[in-house]
């Protein structure tokens, strides 16, 4: 995809990118702005359970291959056409986010589906985790969709315009 991404970024973003950007948005209820509850959805969504790994680390297994692949490749490939292409702002922090996993849930995994907007885990993730499973990730990947949609409709017009031009010559 990266490589077809770099031939014709217009019609991966038409075809890929623009819809799965949908398709979250949907699965997580989103109207406006990202927040704690559509950032536990998409959590959810994209990942089944969070175990403790034997590095201190924290380990995820994925729930939507889709989803992740999705995800994954617009905040990779497009998040050049934010804020000049700075990404997070925030520190990827696994010591404290193992500390605090383990805290809350022990040495055991912990489903998706067990964990709520009240759990200090999940709030730190939406609030300070600057790595692919915090709420500043979300917010990035989401946020790639109105240059793109500004940049087809500029595109779309210059196209109408050429036509309009030639078919009047």
């Amino acid at each position: 995809m990266a490589l077809l991404y770099e031939m014709d970024p217009y019609s991966v973003e038409q075809h890929y990118v623009l819809p799965a950007i949908e398709d979250l948005k949907r699965r997580i209820k989103l109207v406006k702005h990202v927040g704690i509850t559509h950032f536990l959805r998409y959590i959810r969504c994209v990942y089944r359970s969070f175990t403790p790994g034997p590095d201190r680390r924290i380990l995820a297994t994925i729930n939507d291959q889709a989803s992740f692949t999705a995800v994954r490749f617009i905040r990779n490939h497009c998040a050049n056409l934010i804020d000049g292409g700075q990404r997070g702002g925030l520190r990827t922090d696994h010591e404290a986010a193992f500390a605090l996993f383990v805290g809350e849930f022990g040495r055991k995994g912990v489903s998706t589906r067990q964990l709520t907007t009240a759990s200090k885990f999940v709030r730190m993730l939406f609030d300070t985790y600057g790595g692919m499973w915090g709420g500043s990730y979300l917010r990035e990947v989401l946020s790639v969709e109105s240059p793109i949609r500004k940049r087809h409709e500029e595109t779309q017009s210059s196209i109408e315009a050429i036509l309009g031009q030639s078919l009047r010559a």
